[in-house]
Order: C-alpha cells, then sequence, then structure tokens
C-alpha cells in the first residue's frame, strides 16, 4: 500500500499498534528507573522535566500546533519548514541563556535546590523529548507517513529502555545520566523523522518559493499564534505552579507518587494517542475544503468511541491500583496507591480535552479556546494552591499532597472539558448530549469492581496478582463486549454498525 493511498482506519490501526508497543516498553522503563533510583531521586527527576515541559510550552507560544495545521492543509516549501525551524532554534538558546545567567539564589528558589549542571541538563532533555521529536512526529504525520514515524517512535523507545538497561548493570545509572542518554536519543530521533518530509518535498518538488518569505511567514504564524501567548502564559502558570507547590508543600516523594501515576494512567490514552494527529490533519484538511458534514462526523465519532475506550481501560485498572504499585515499583511506593486510583480516572477527560484541543487548533478557532483556558487554568491555580498548602501556611489549606493534585487535576478535567465540548457544539450548531459520560462511567466502574471482588473471592488473593490480573481482565472484556452489544447507542451507533467496525478492526489488524 502506498502512502497516498493509505487510508485513515490503516493509519489509525498503525498508529494503535505502535502506540501499544511503546506503551508497554514505556512503562516497562519507568518502572525499571522508579525502582532503581528511589522515590527520592525519581521525584527530583521528575520534578525537573515537569517543569521544562511548562517551560517549553510557554516558549512554544502555539506555535507548533500552528505549523503542523498548516503543513496538513497543503504542501509547504522548504523556505517554510527552515524558517520555523530557526524559531525553535531561538526557542532553545534563549532558554539555556536565561538559565545559565540567573543568578544562584533565583536558581535555587525556582528549583528548590537542584545543581545548576541538572537544571541545564534536564531542559536539553526536555526539549529533544518534547519539542524536537513531536514537531518532526507531525511533519511524518502532515504526510501520511503514520507507518515510518510510529516505527521510529518505537524503536527509539526500545533504545531506551536497552540504555536504560545498560546503565544499570554498569552501575552508571544516575539521573544527569538519564538526562544526557534522553538528549541524544530523541534529538537523533528528530533527525531521522524530519527526513521523512524531507523526501516528500523533495519529491513534489516544493522549493524555496517566493510567497514564504520572512514577511509572509511571520504574519501567517502571528495571526494563528497572537490569541495563543496569553494562553502559553496561563499553560505554563498552572503547569509550574502545580509542580512547584507539590515539590515545595509535599517534597520530592509526593512528587515521584504524582509522576508515576501519571504515567502509568497514561494508558487509557493509547487511542486518543494514536489517533489524534490523524484526526488533526484530516479537520485540518476537511475544514480548507468547507466540508463541514466531514469535520462534524470526525469529531462527533472519535468523541464517543476515544471515550468509551479510555472508560474500559482506567474503569478496569482503578480496582488495581494498589496491586499494580506493588508489583512494578515495589513497596516504598505503596503510600501512592489513592494517587494512583484517581489519575486513572483523569484520561477519561483528558482524551475529551484533547479532541476537542485538535478540533479547535485544526479549524483555527485559537482565540476562543485560548479564552476558555485561560478561565480554567486561573481557577486550577487556585484551586491547587488550597489542596496542596499545608493548615499552618499564611493562606491554609487541606496539605492532601500529590492526592489533592490528582483530585484537582480529574475534577476541573471534567469541568473545562463540558464546558468546551458545550461551546464548539453551540458555535458549529452540533449536538451535545453529555449523559453518555456519566453513564458510561458508572456502567463500566460497576463491572471493574464486580470483576475484581469476584476474582479475589473465587481465585484468592494468594494467587499470584498476574494470573488473577488475566483471569479478571478476561471476564471484564466478555463482560464489556455483551453491554455494549446489548446498548450499543454508548458509543453512539447502532448495532449494524458496532459489528461492521468489529470487522473492520480485525480485517486492518490482518
Amino acid at each position: 500500500m502506498t502512502t497516498a493511498n493509505q487510508t485513515i482506519r490503516f493509519r489509525i490501526t498503525a498508529s494503535m499498534i505502535g502506540n501499544v508497543l511503546r506503551a508497554a516498553i514505556s512503562v516497562t522503563t519507568i518502572m525499571l528507573i522508579a525502582r532503581w533510583l528511589g522515590p527520592k531521586d525519581y521525584g527530583r527527576m521528575a520534578f525537573l522535566l515537569g517543569t521544562f515541559i511548562a517551560i517549553n510550552g510557554l516558549l512554544d507560544l502555539g506555535s507548533s500546533a500552528a505549523f503542523f495545521t498548516f503543513i496538513s492543509k497543503r504542501h509547504r516549501s522548504s523556505r517554510f519548514v527552515s524558517l520555523y525551524w530557526k524559531w525553535v532554534a531561538i526557542q532553545f538558546l534563549f532558554a539555556l541563556m536565561v538559565v545559565g545567567l540567573l543568578p544562584d539564589g533565583t536558581l535555587s528558589t525556582i528549583w528548590q535546590g537542584e545543581s545548576r549542571l541538572w537544571i541545564v541538563l534536564a531542559l536539553i532533555a526536555s526539549f529533544m523529548q518534547q519539542n524536537v521529536w513531536p514537531i518532526t512526529y507531525k511533519m511524518a504525520e502532515a504526510q501520511r507517513e503514520t507507518v515510518k514515524a510510529q516505527k521510529l517512535f518505537v524503536l527509539f523507545t526500545t533504545i531506551h529502555l536497552a540504555v536504560v538497561l545498560l546503565l544499570w548493570n554498569v552501575g552508571k545509572l544516575a539521573v544527569p545520566i538519564l538526562f544526557v542518554v534522553t538528549a541524544l536519543e530523541w534529538g537523533m530521533a528528530g533527525w531521522m523523522a524530519s527526513r521523512i518530509y524531507q523526501r516528500n518535498y523533495q519529491f513534489n518538488g516544493l522549493g524555496k518559493e517566493s510567497s514564504d518569505s520572512v514577511a509572509n511567514v511571520f504574519q501567517e504564524f502571528w495571526l494563528y499564534c497572537l490569541p495563543c501567548i496569553p494562553y502559553a502564559w496561563a499553560v505554563f502558570a498552572s503547569q509550574f505552579a502545580d509542580r512547584w507547590m507539590l515539590q515545595h508543600f509535599g517534597g520530592a516523594e509526593q512528587q515521584a507518587y504524582y509522576g508515576l501515576a501519571a504515567h502509568f494512567s497514561a494508558i487509557s490514552l493509547i487511542a486518543t494517542t494514536s489517533v489524534l494527529h490523524v484526526l488533526w490533519k484530516e479537520v485540518a484538511e476537511a475544514n480548507e475544503r468547507g466540508n463541514d458534514e466531514k469535520v462534524q462526523w470526525l469529531y462527533q465519532r472519535a468523541n464517543r468511541i476515544l471515550f468509551m475506550f479510555g472508560v474500559l481501560i482506567s474503569c478496569f485498572l482503578i480496582p488495581w491500583a494498589k496491586e499494580i504499585i506493588t508489583l512494578a515499583l515495589g513497596k516504598e511506593y505503596v503510600d501512592g496507591a489513592p494517587v494512583m486510583t484517581i489519575m486513572f480516572l483523569y484520561p477519561v477527560y483528558q482524551t475529551l480535552g484533547q479532541i476537542n484541543g485538535t478540533m479547535f487548533y485544526a479549524m483555527e478557532m485559537t482565540r476562543p479556546y485560548v479564552i476558555i483556558n485561560i478561565v480554567n487554568m486561573i481557577i486550577s491555580i487556585v484551586t491547587a494552591y488550597f489542596l496542596l498548602a499545608p493548615a499552618d501556611a499564611i493562606l491554609p489549606g487541606l496539605g492532601l499532597g500529590s492526592t489533592g493534585l490528582a483530585l484537582k487535576m480529574t475534577a476541573m478535567g471534567f469541568v473545562s472539558v463540558n464546558f468546551s465540548i458545550w461551546w464548539l457544539a453551540r458555535k458549529k450548531k452540533w449536538d451535545y448530549p453529555m449523559g453518555y459520560q456519566l453513564v458510561n462511567i458508572a456502567i463500566f466502574m460497576l463491572a471493574g469492581f464486580a470483576v475484581y471482588h469476584a476474582t479475589n473471592m473465587f481465585i484468592g488473593e494468594t494467587v499470584h496478582v498476574i494470573i488473577r490480573g488475566c483471569i479478571a481482565g478476561t471476564a471484564y472484556i466478555a463482560l464489556a463486549g455483551m453491554v455494549l452489544y446489548r446498548m450499543p447507542v454508548l458509543i453512539g451507533m447502532n448495532r449494524n454498525e458496532l459489528i461492521k467496525y468489529v470487522h473492520l478492526a480485525f480485517a486492518a489488524v490482518r
């Protein structure tokens, strides 16, 4: 099958397979690193990386979303791509300069006593993994080269696991070395992914188009990104505040509990991450052509199916949170079980949030998206403070640590996502059904706990947790299948549509 003939279904299937493999490898890597570093050092690493993810988003100012939207709508010239990469280089050099010039006292306050070397290495590692690689991955997706991009993603995720095992074997596994390794790996992966796009535009004869002058490209990005500038500040403030307050009020161990819970809960996002870039590309192209009917169909079908997929995974994993932590991370992390329980529910609404964000960006409706989310970020920061601050603070809080942050993320996700869904539906004159969310969660949460308790009752808790989990998982899948067959309306389909999609999925996998 040639690139030009790849269907949406084929690309989504390829992305799903790649993401499942990558998720399994990533979780294994994170589990080993957390075990071998221990809660304190792992928490320090999570804190540094988390703060720089926030900072990199601030520097980006929405330009990566604009870039992907522009190259998805139509082929762009080599000059256009070159100008954008110069902007990425400016972001990186500016961040390095600021960290290098900050006084020691300021640096210590912001990063809670960490050394300048660790901070600089974390900056470089985060920039390569969270900025450079995603940009080049999107470039490949814009050419519908999903299979090649996924192969690269899986390859370098596997390489990282191999390097971690090697470092541990020779006694050199340490946070700064992990930062160096991460930067080198994802820098190389980004370079290889960018070559996919370059080969395609060279093949299509797209050189330095005269229309892509510095002034024209700047104007194009400026119009798209202008509303994103205050949003970037708000996202930075919210993300950085969450990590900083958790480190300041709770310490490195609480940071480790939250970071690990966030990583493990991301398993529920496998389907969503498999679809988002494909959805973005197709919506941007359909919207450019004025095909509103296709845009609506893509949006509503993605919402219902991906939400259900997230619910099915999360509702099965929630009862097993303590067993997962004990098995994967060891007893020293068991105090983080409540955090993981809550965080397993967060991706359900993160799924809807990412779909809605994709729709707003792909249709270039950045201004309303920014306004909605700035209000959400302001409320989020205030809520986080009162959940994290101790009772003896100047403004007393509840001192809930990582559990409080998990509660905030989940509750705010529910509120903000449903408001953005309502607004988009109202603007586009689409239906806004909300009841399916609560019904789906209630049904499958009940099913998850029923299967969990039935397994432990009839098999016994003395049987190894992996065996119990496999038996429970088989029963849960069968039960979920029966529920969806009887009530396909839960995913917005009738029975014939559901059967058709199941057959298509099996055919695609074969």
